[in-house]
């Protein structure tokens, strides 16, 4: 709808409002500005169910680990880290990535460990080799796609992870492209035949980050305080490994 139709319908609304349409409440907004509010109050403005679903339909976390990622601070979750709202499990986590991404000096850390892992998978030497079509005599065919997709992804997974996961699976880049490619196909609840192009690689992708979980701390260098922090908090409330390794995967997906 373009906005002067939109205007003839519904007016030039300062605040967000909501439509029922095909027996659903839908919620409108027509400023960027808005987007923030909403964001920011979520007493207001609740996708938890949205968020729920997107858990179980998604990447499959077990009915167990749902129950423990909703559970309040009044309902007996305790957290690692300070949670003075005595917020769920799955909005402490949320809180903790925000945390990570809009402080300026952990931002930073972020942006410039994924910056400089893209800059050496630029040069020559450093190529990834799921994105070489060809080699010979000095001359390297690639694939611009591939090349693209191997610097994107494993800059990004190495800022978060650190390299550690990255070396644990060369064609780390290939399976999680696949994963973000089909994971559409989720959503829709299609027939568990015609869902493999999301469900195999997805669970490739989470045995691996389950694989990743299972080396110890110590050995794992870099990453982000925000991944180490959520692994430990799911950890203290009893999520299991494989469910803690689904968690991860949606949250680092989205």
């Amino acid at each position: 709808m373009n906005n002067s139709h939109q205007s003839e319908y519904v007016g030039n609304a300062s605040e967000p409002f909501t439509l029922y349409i095909a027996g659903r409440s839908m919620l409108v907004v027509q400023s960027p500005r808005l987007i923030d509010q909403i964001v920011g109050d979520s007493e207001t403005f609740s996708f938890d169910p949205f968020i729920y679903d997107w858990y179980k339909g998604l990447v499959n976390v077990s009915d167990e680990a749902q129950n423990l990622l909703w559970k309040s601070a009044a309902q007996g979750y305790q957290s690692l880290k300070p949670n003075p709202k005595g917020k769920a499990l799955v909005h402490h986590g949320l809180e903790l990535l925000h945390t990570q991404l809009l402080r300026n000096s952990q931002m930073e850390t972020v942006f410039h460990a994924a910056v400089d892992e893209m800059k050496r998978l630029a040069q020559w030497e450093s190529f990834c080799q799921t994105g070489v079509l060809r080699e010979a005599d000095g001359v390297k065919v690639v694939s611009l796609y591939k090349w693209c997709r191997d610097i994107v992804i494993h800059a990004q997974v190495n800022a978060f992870f650190g390299p550690y996961i990255n070396e644990m699976e060369p064609d780390l880049a290939s399976v999680w492209d696949n994963w973000s490619l089909n994971s559409w196909i989720l959503s829709y609840g299609f027939p568990s035949f015609l869902t493999a192009g999301a469900t195999v690689p997805r669970e490739k992708m989470i045995k691996l980050v389950r694989k990743w979980m299972q080396v110890p701390k110590n050995e794992r260098r870099g990453g982000t305080a925000f991944v180490k922090e959520l692994e430990a908090e799911m950890e203290h409330a009893g999520l299991s490994q494989d469910d803690s390794a689904r968690v991860l995967v949606i949250i680092l997906s989205s």
